[in-house]
């Protein structure tokens, strides 16, 4: 009678706690992919109803579980890796550091620096220019304040821009002498204030937070030099003047005259461009350094390049 052995693979227990690791550091590492694309993504996200969403973001996790079951999965790891006798991997999340002691521009920046717009963009049946909401010649209010930041001019020469309301952000930086502009949309039409918030919760600044309703003044200004923001990307975020404008893809949104969202587009790009006149004006800053976000930030689309033509073209003819 011949009798049949089962061959036994005494590799087997260390492939299994080969594997065993394996699926424990893939579940230690893959949390801290929504939180590094988070911190990547320089601009709100807004859905229709106000709420954050998109760009990978965790804003919506609860943080104390998310630590905690970081915390768990890491003390399973070093027990694991100690039966080897080797430590447990460190790994640290990456943020982008911010220019925040830069003073010299890079080479090549320029007012233009994607080339020309393209052609085959279908123009708007008609671009209504109503009132607009800020008043250019009248002057900025003075706001009381003694606290002085670090690398800005004197708390007393703080100005609140004519027509729009100051509410400042938690980020707070230098300041620098007025360069350009930088025109971006809050991706939902939602509201100044949730585009607000929703730069509070990603730590990130921009200037102005604009809807059809109101304009929340972000950063602070003064009469030679504004508040560095967190928003453009790299260099141009220095000395750039930029505008979250309520809405996504304007570039659609102009090919539907009428409508309730084109409606309250123009409203904004009126309050937008009346800035811009007033800056261009009172710190002579050049008519052709407008840039869109995606101009300057590959990945981008806002504020789409049909808006963004027309945004200059008001800008030359009215400014």
């Amino acid at each position: 009678m011949v009798k049949y052995h089962k061959k036994v693979n005494k590799e087997s227990p260390s492939s299994l706690i080969f594997i065993v690791i394996f699926i424990l550091s893939l579940a230690l590492i893959i949390p801290y992919y929504p939180a590094f694309a988070a911190e990547q993504y320089d601009r709100p996200v807004i859905d229709d109803g106000g709420n954050t969403s998109g760009g990978g973001s965790t804003s919506s996790l609860d943080e104390d579980a998310q630590k905690q079951r970081e915390s768990t999965l890491k003390k399973v790891l070093d027990k694991v890796y100690s039966l080897f006798g080797i430590d447990v991997p460190q790994i640290q999340r990456v943020v982008t550091p911010i220019p925040t002691t830069a003073t010299t521009i890079s080479p090549g920046l320029s007012p233009n620096p994607s080339g020309p717009i393209p052609t085959n963009q279908i123009t708007p049946q008609s671009t209504p220019s109503t009132s607009v909401s800020i008043n250019i010649n009248t002057e900025d209010k003075r706001i009381p304040d003694n606290k002085q930041i670090k690398g800005c001019p004197p708390p007393n020469s703080k100005l609140n821009i004519e027509g729009t309301k100051y509410q400042h952000l938690n980020q707070q930086f230098d300041c620098y002498p007025y360069r350009m502009f930088v025109v971006h949309w809050s991706a939902g039409w939602s509201s100044a204030q949730a585009t607000f918030n929703v730069l509070n919760q990603r730590e990130r600044s921009c200037q102005f937070a604009i809807d059809d309703t109101e304009t929340l003044q972000m950063l602070d200004f003064y009469d030679d030099e504004v508040q560095l923001g967190w928003c453009a990307g790299g260099d141009y975020n220095v000395g750039s003047i930029n505008y979250e404008i309520t809405g996504v893809y304007f570039d659609d949104v102009l090919k539907n005259p009428g409508t309730r969202n084109y409606e309250r587009l123009m409203k904004m790009t009126d309050t937008a461009i009346g800035l811009t006149c007033k800056f261009i004006q009172k710190y002579n800053i050049p008519k052709n350094a407008i840039y869109g976000h995606y101009e300057i930030q590959s990945g981008k689309q806002d504020p789409g390049p049909e808006y963004l033509k027309i945004f200059k073209e008001r800008v030359n003819k009215e400014c």
